[in-house]
Protein backbone atom coordinates (compact mmCIF):
# COMPACT_ATOMS: atom_id res chain seq x y z
CA UNK A 1 0.00 0.00 0.00
CA UNK A 2 1.13 3.64 -0.59
CA UNK A 3 1.92 5.89 1.82
CA UNK A 4 -0.96 7.20 3.86
CA UNK A 5 -2.78 3.91 2.23
CA UNK A 6 -4.09 2.98 5.73
CA UNK A 7 -5.25 6.25 6.54
CA UNK A 8 -6.99 6.36 3.21
CA UNK A 9 -8.85 3.49 4.15
CA UNK A 10 -10.15 4.33 7.25
CA UNK A 11 -11.39 7.70 5.72
CA UNK A 12 -13.31 5.81 2.82
CA UNK A 13 -14.53 3.12 5.15
CA UNK A 14 -16.27 6.34 7.42
CA UNK A 15 -17.48 8.30 4.68
CA UNK A 16 -19.07 5.54 2.56
CA UNK A 17 -21.62 4.18 5.21
CA UNK A 18 -22.86 7.95 5.08
CA UNK A 19 -22.88 8.41 1.56
CA UNK A 20 -24.79 5.39 1.20
CA UNK A 21 -27.31 6.35 3.93
CA UNK A 22 -28.02 9.21 1.98
CA UNK A 23 -28.70 7.76 -0.95
CA UNK A 24 -31.16 5.61 0.87
CA UNK A 25 -33.40 8.75 2.25
CA UNK A 26 -36.34 9.56 0.87
CA UNK A 27 -36.10 12.73 -1.70
CA UNK A 28 -39.76 13.41 -2.49
CA UNK A 29 -38.86 17.10 -2.28
CA UNK A 30 -37.92 16.75 -5.66
CA UNK A 31 -39.05 13.55 -6.95
CA UNK A 32 -35.63 12.19 -7.85
CA UNK A 33 -33.92 9.03 -7.85
CA UNK A 34 -30.40 8.31 -7.05
CA UNK A 35 -28.47 5.87 -7.37
CA UNK A 36 -24.81 4.83 -6.72
CA UNK A 37 -22.08 2.22 -7.29
CA UNK A 38 -19.31 1.90 -5.37
CA UNK A 39 -15.84 0.93 -6.65
CA UNK A 40 -13.18 0.72 -4.26
CA UNK A 41 -9.49 0.01 -4.80
CA UNK A 42 -9.90 -2.06 -1.50
CA UNK A 43 -12.96 -4.37 -2.43
CA UNK A 44 -12.84 -6.24 -5.83
CA UNK A 45 -16.35 -6.44 -6.31
CA UNK A 46 -18.63 -3.14 -6.74
CA UNK A 47 -20.99 -2.35 -4.15
CA UNK A 48 -24.34 -0.90 -5.44
CA UNK A 49 -26.74 1.49 -3.67
CA UNK A 50 -29.66 1.06 -2.76
CA UNK A 51 -29.52 -2.38 -4.37
CA UNK A 52 -28.02 -3.95 -7.23
CA UNK A 53 -31.73 -3.84 -8.76
CA UNK A 54 -32.43 -0.37 -7.67
CA UNK A 55 -29.34 0.81 -9.82
CA UNK A 56 -30.48 -1.21 -12.82
CA UNK A 57 -34.21 0.52 -12.66
CA UNK A 58 -32.74 3.93 -12.08
CA UNK A 59 -30.03 3.82 -14.71
CA UNK A 60 -32.83 1.93 -17.52
CA UNK A 61 -35.76 3.90 -16.41
CA UNK A 62 -33.23 7.64 -17.60
CA UNK A 63 -30.92 5.98 -20.08
CA UNK A 64 -34.23 5.07 -21.81
CA UNK A 65 -36.50 8.41 -21.23
CA UNK A 66 -33.76 10.17 -23.60
CA UNK A 67 -33.58 9.57 -27.40
CA UNK A 68 -31.46 7.96 -29.26
CA UNK A 69 -29.76 10.69 -30.74
CA UNK A 70 -28.88 12.25 -27.38
CA UNK A 71 -27.53 8.95 -25.99
CA UNK A 72 -24.75 9.00 -28.69
CA UNK A 73 -24.10 12.63 -28.75
CA UNK A 74 -22.95 12.52 -25.38
CA UNK A 75 -20.96 9.13 -25.26
CA UNK A 76 -17.54 9.03 -25.66
CA UNK A 77 -15.22 5.97 -25.79
CA UNK A 78 -11.85 5.93 -23.97
CA UNK A 79 -9.95 6.93 -27.33
CA UNK A 80 -12.23 9.88 -28.15
CA UNK A 81 -11.80 10.95 -24.64
CA UNK A 82 -8.04 10.58 -25.11
CA UNK A 83 -7.41 12.35 -28.49
CA UNK A 84 -9.99 15.81 -27.18
CA UNK A 85 -7.85 16.01 -23.88
CA UNK A 86 -4.71 15.54 -26.08
CA UNK A 87 -5.66 18.16 -28.39
CA UNK A 88 -6.47 20.34 -25.22
CA UNK A 89 -3.16 19.90 -23.64
CA UNK A 90 -1.67 21.28 -26.77
CA UNK A 91 -3.33 23.83 -27.31
CA UNK A 92 -2.15 24.95 -24.02
CA UNK A 93 1.32 24.03 -24.46
CA UNK A 94 1.13 26.50 -27.51
CA UNK A 95 -0.05 28.77 -25.50
CA UNK A 96 2.41 28.66 -23.35
CA UNK A 97 5.21 28.48 -25.61
CA UNK A 98 3.87 31.88 -27.50
CA UNK A 99 3.72 33.33 -23.84
CA UNK A 100 7.36 32.67 -23.16
CA UNK A 101 8.34 33.75 -26.86
CA UNK A 102 6.85 36.47 -26.15
CA UNK A 103 8.76 37.28 -22.99
CA UNK A 104 11.85 36.37 -24.39
CA UNK A 105 11.52 38.92 -26.98
CA UNK A 106 10.56 41.56 -24.15
CA UNK A 107 13.59 40.70 -22.51
CA UNK A 108 15.82 40.89 -25.48
CA UNK A 109 14.51 44.42 -26.32
CA UNK A 110 14.70 46.16 -22.82
CA UNK A 111 18.15 44.76 -23.04
CA UNK A 112 19.29 45.85 -26.24
CA UNK A 113 18.04 49.06 -24.95
CA UNK A 114 19.85 49.29 -22.08
CA UNK A 115 23.42 47.88 -24.07
CA UNK A 116 23.57 44.72 -22.25
CA UNK A 117 22.76 42.97 -25.61
CA UNK A 118 24.15 42.96 -29.14
CA UNK A 119 21.49 42.85 -31.52
CA UNK A 120 24.26 41.22 -34.42
CA UNK A 121 25.05 38.63 -31.84
CA UNK A 122 21.02 37.50 -32.49
CA UNK A 123 19.82 34.69 -34.19
CA UNK A 124 17.47 34.94 -36.98
CA UNK A 125 14.41 33.95 -35.01
CA UNK A 126 15.51 36.32 -32.20
CA UNK A 127 15.87 39.24 -34.26
CA UNK A 128 11.95 38.35 -36.20
CA UNK A 129 10.67 38.22 -32.29
CA UNK A 130 12.45 41.31 -31.62
CA UNK A 131 11.00 43.56 -34.71
CA UNK A 132 7.54 41.86 -34.22
CA UNK A 133 7.16 43.37 -30.04
CA UNK A 134 9.08 46.44 -31.10
CA UNK A 135 6.02 46.90 -33.98
CA UNK A 136 3.63 45.97 -31.44
CA UNK A 137 5.09 48.50 -28.78
CA UNK A 138 5.31 50.91 -31.10
CA UNK A 139 1.64 51.15 -32.28
CA UNK A 140 0.45 50.59 -28.57
CA UNK A 141 2.39 53.83 -28.03
CA UNK A 142 0.74 55.54 -31.38
CA UNK A 143 -2.47 54.59 -30.70
CA UNK A 144 -1.95 55.67 -27.33
CA UNK A 145 -0.86 59.22 -28.35
CA UNK A 146 -3.96 59.45 -31.03
CA UNK A 147 -6.36 58.56 -27.91
CA UNK A 148 -4.97 61.58 -26.47
CA UNK A 149 -5.12 63.90 -29.15
CA UNK A 150 -8.94 63.17 -29.33
CA UNK A 151 -9.62 63.46 -25.85
CA UNK A 152 -7.85 66.89 -25.67
CA UNK A 153 -5.11 65.98 -23.67
CA UNK A 154 -1.51 67.17 -23.03
CA UNK A 155 1.24 64.98 -24.20
CA UNK A 156 2.90 65.20 -20.46
CA UNK A 157 -0.07 62.96 -19.30
CA UNK A 158 1.18 60.38 -21.85
CA UNK A 159 2.29 57.08 -20.22
CA UNK A 160 3.73 53.76 -21.64
CA UNK A 161 2.16 50.76 -21.53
Amino acid sequence: MKKGGTSRKKSFNKRKPGLMKKLTEPVTPYEAKACAVVYSPYNSNPEACPSREGVEEVSSEEFMEVSRNDHTKSMMDQEAFLRQRIEKEQMELQKLRDENRDLKARQIMWGVLEGNIDVHQLGEKDRQDLSFVIDNYLNSITSRIEDLKKNGESSSSLFLP
